[in-house]
């Protein structure tokens, strides 16, 4: 069982990105719970000498509730497993009719762009909202980086300018949802511990559609022929950056 909320703050300062936030929350109940315990188990267990993995009291019975598919994907910084990034890839590529994403930090490599534009080509609606500012100016000008060639392919993309847009999920044909602390980057899928929810199911991904539109009607359009006219300096940054993605 899931609830989920949008949560973002009431406050109007420009471009404060303490008060000014937008994120997205899940509480998940029942056996999968479990699995979230077991990962924070195992992380808090290599800072210190003798773990406690298996203590029974860790691990209270949990009853049956819901009826949707969930399962805990996480990757550890450091480790040839990049879990979140395959979970991702294999969705995008068996997508049919919608893709919709929102990411706070997207800087992915040449793999995941060609995966998204592979798929507009073939006639889903792949859009992306991402942040029209941020707290990592190096992540916005990577991000922007790929912004032609995903217009090009027939990618819909949006900025929010009115807040500070931190949530990194995605919802795939209304049935595969995932929520996490993943960004769509180098950072996340190769050197950080990261954990997302992927939830399999129509009820949820109905939800996470609707809060899509409503970000949707908070942001702005990127239009290809506008965004062709921006500046050299603009371009410059954006070639800059991007030589450094692998760290950001």
């Amino acid at each position: 069982m899931y609830s989920i909320s949008g949560s973002l703050s009431d406050k109007v300062e420009k471009h404060d990105t303490k008060s000014r936030w937008r994120d997205t929350d899940v509480r998940i109940e029942g056996p999968a719970v479990a699995e979230f315990q077991k990962l924070f188990l195992r992380l808090w267990a290599q800072g210190k000498e003798k773990g406690d993995n298996h203590i029974e009291h860790n691990f209270p019975p949990l009853s049956e509730v819901g009826h949707d598919l969930v399962r805990v994907v996480a990757s550890a910084g450091g480790k040839d497993e990049y879990s979140i990034y395959k979970a991702y890839l294999s969705a995008i590529s068996l997508a049919q009719w919608r893709i919709w994403v929102t990411q706070a930090y997207f800087s992915p490599n040449d793999q995941f762009i060609s995966a998204l534009k592979d798929a507009a080509r073939r006639g889903v609606d792949v859009r992306i909202i991402l942040p029209g500012f941020t707290d990592s100016r190096f992540v916005l000008y990577t991000s922007r980086a790929h912004y032609t060639e995903l217009l090009e392919a027939g990618v819909k993309l949006y900025e929010r300018d009115d807040r500070m847009l931190h949530a990194k999920t995605a919802v795939i044909d209304g049935l595969w949802s995932t929520v996490g602390s993943s960004n769509l980057d180098y950072l996340s899928f190769v050197h950080d511990n990261e954990a997302n929810a992927v939830i399999v199911g129509r009820d949820f991904g109905r939800q996470m559609e609707d809060l899509f539109r409503v970000d949707l009607s908070h942001a702005r359009p990127i239009e290809l022929e506008k965004w062709n006219r921006r500046s050299p300096w603009e371009r410059m940054k954006e070639r800059f950056f991007s030589l450094f993605k692998y760290w950001l």
